[in-house]
C-alpha cells in the first residue's frame, strides 16, 4: 500500500518527541459527493473527534517507508523469525506492530521489540514502533470475554479516539473480529508517514524475508504518491472457493448468497 491521502492539518515535521506525545487531531477526511471516495475511519467518531492511540514504545520515522503488522498474543519466536529475516536483507525503515498489553506479553517479547528501536531519526537499519490496544470482546452469544478467541470473539477499541478536547469517546463501530478492526490501527499508523512513503500490510506467523520488500518498487524512477499493489494466494495451492477458512470471513460478512 502506498499512502496516498495527507490531511493538510496534520504538522509531519520530524521531530522524535512531538511523534510520540501528540495525538493526531483534526484529521479532517476528503469531501465525498459520491461512492468514489471513502470518508475516513475517523468521521463516524464525530466530526471533531481526534486520535489519542500513541506508540507504547519507539518512534516513526516520517519519510521512512514501513511495514505495518498486527500481532497481538505470539510468542517470542514468532517475531524473532520475522524481524531478523527482515534485517538480514538490509531493510531499513519502520515495522509499526500491534501487540498485547504488558501484562500479557510473552516472556522476552518486549525485551527484543525494544531492542530494535532506534534513538535517532537517522538511524539505519530496521526500527520497531509498538502500539498496545485496549480490546472489549464479546462472544458470539453477547457474553463478555476475555480477548479475541484467536479472532472468534466481536471487540470493540478501547480509548483510540476522544473529542476535540481529548477524552475518550467510545468506539463508533459495531464490535467486529480484530481481524476487521486492525485495519483501522493500519490508517491511524498510515498518518504518521509522508506520502511518498510505502506501507506494507501483512501477516506476522507464516511470513519471512528474503528481500527487501521495497526493493524493487524504489528502483522504479522518481517519488510517486497513490500506487496500490495487491498480492493473492498461491491460487495452485488454494482457491478462495476451496478455503474454509478465508470463506468464512466473507460469508461471515456478507451472507453465505
Amino acid at each position: 500500500l502506498h499512502h496516498h491521502e495527507e490531511p493538510d492539518d496534520i504538522d509531519r515535521k520530524p521531530q522524535k518527541q512531538q511523534q510520540q506525545s501528540q495525538p493526531v487531531s483534526n484529521v479532517k477526511p476528503a469531501p465525498s459527493d459520491d461512492n468514489t471516495t471513502w470518508s475516513s475511519p475517523l468521521k463516524k467518531a464525530g466530526d471533531d473527534a481526534t486520535i489519542l492511540l500513541k506508540p507504547a514504545f519507539g518512534a516513526h520515522r516520517p519519510s521512512s517507508n514501513a511495514i505495518l503488522v498486527f500481532a497481538e498474543g505470539y510468542d517470542l519466536s514468532i517475531y524473532l523469525s520475522f524481524v531478523e529475516s527482515l534485517a538480514n536483507t538490509g531493510y531499513s525503515g519502520d515495522v509499526v506492530f500491534s501487540i498485547s498489553n504488558e501484562s500479557k506479553l510473552k516472556p522476552g517479547v518486549k525485551e527484543y521489540l525494544l531492542s530494535k528501536t532506534k534513538n535517532s531519526q537517522s538511524d539505519e537499519g530496521v526500527n520497531i514502533i509498538a502500539y498496545e490496544v485496549e480490546w472489549t470482546c464479546f462472544k458470539k452469544s453477547g457474553e463478555s470475554a476475555r480477548g479475541s478467541g484467536e479472532g472468534v470473539n466481536n471487540c470493540k477499541m478501547t480509548n483510540v479516539f476522544g473529542d476535540a478536547a481529548g477524552n475518550p469517546v467510545d468506539d463508533p463501530r459495531e464490535p467486529r473480529p480484530v481481524a476487521t478492526a486492525r485495519y483501522e490501527l493500519y490508517w491511524i499508523w498510515s498518518l504518521q508517514y509522508s506520502k511518498e512513503s510505502w506501507l506494507m500490510l501483512l501477516d506476522v506467523r507464516d511470513a519471512w524475508f528474503q528481500l527487501d520488500p521495497f526493493e524493487q518498487v524504489n528502483t522504479q524512477g522518481g517519488k510517486v504518491s497513490g500506487e496500490l499493489h495487491l498480492f493473492g494466494e498461491n491460487a495452485d495451492a488454494v482457491r478462495i472457493g476451496t478455503s474454509a477458512y478465508n470463506k468464512k470471513w466473507l460469508s461471515s460478512a456478507y451472507g453465505s448468497k
